[in-house]
């Protein structure tokens, strides 16, 4: 991990379960748990997210169904309630998109 690195979720893989990642930007995508390679102990990890240009980096990340409610925490403390199917599904490595209920002026923060 470099310097910067930071674990923002963990979940456990269900194959009927989709990955949900957001950045500091609110761009969020969703992507099947099957498109994510089982990695061993000697694992390097894999791209989960080609980030945007303006793009700090991602800032909440969770497993769960498309019809599962999640609830993001805008950095000053308000919350945004929201389906993981609001999220366009994409595959690993490209990218999402503004998801409309909380396209951000500020960056988000999640808790």
């Amino acid at each position: 991990m470099g310097q910067r690195d930071r674990v923002v979720g963990a979940g456990l893989a269900d194959e009927r379960a989709n990955v949900w990642v957001c950045t500091d930007t609110g761009v969020a995508k969703s992507t099947p748990v099957p498109d994510y390679p089982v990695q061993g102990r000697g694992g390097q990890g894999v791209i989960t997210m080609k980030l945007p240009k303006d793009a700090l980096g991602l800032t909440a990340a969770t497993v769960g169904r498309p019809d599962d409610n999640i609830v993001l925490v805008t950095d000053k403390g308000k919350p945004k309630y929201m389906r993981i199917s609001l999220a366009p599904q994409a595959g690993r490595n490209t990218k999402g998109d503004y998801v409309i209920s909380m396209r951000p002026r500020k960056r988000w923060r999640a808790w």
